[in-house]
């Protein structure tokens, strides 16, 4: 439990997956040495800079991996407009509260991670990982739904940036 006296001397990764909005809903974890997780489902901009006020308030941030936005063929202009503001939305939160920040595409941040590969579909292959990583009773809280594979992508770019800086952290 964080309390006044240990405010601000818990090292803490974040992982940000920015989305898309209703139907692609972001998440963002952050993911502390004490092992807590503390989750954060996309809900708008407000929420989102609170959200970021919270962890910076009784942690210090070593590093946050965001997953880097970019058109794709196929998808609306509005669609887009949307997942790259979202993307550059977080950045400017991370910019504005000096956390580090690496800005990964979605193959780079799973780049040596021993992710299931057989499971072609990404947003299932993201939760089988994550239910590999935590206890049954954890995920089915958490992790449930194929809905929460944001958050689970997320939690992957915690854990990748974990690794990226030599730590692993406690797990719930």
């Amino acid at each position: 439990m964080v309390t006044k006296e240990n405010i601000k001397t818990c090292s803490a990764v974040l992982g940000i997956d920015p989305g898309i909005g209703r139907d692609f809903p972001g998440a963002a974890v952050l993911w502390n040495a004490r092992g807590e997780l503390r989750l954060y489902d996309w809900q708008g901009e407000i929420q989102a800079s609170d959200f970021l006020d919270e962890c910076t308030e009784y942690h210090i941030i070593d590093l946050a991996i965001i997953e880097k936005q970019w058109s794709w063929p196929g998808y609306s202009v509005t669609l887009m407009d949307k997942l790259i503001g979202n993307y550059h939305f977080w950045r400017g939160l991370l910019v504005s509260r000096r956390i580090p920040f690496l800005a990964r595409a979605h193959k780079s941040w799973q780049k040596g991670l021993p992710l299931n590969f057989k499971i072609k579909d990404t947003k299932q292959r993201s939760l089988s990982f994550v239910w590999s990583l935590f206890s049954e009773d954890f995920c089915k809280k958490y992790f449930n739904y194929q809905k929460n594979h944001g958050r689970a992508d997320a939690t992957i770019m915690a854990y990748s940036a974990q690794l990226f800086l030599n730590k692993e952290f406690k797990r719930p």
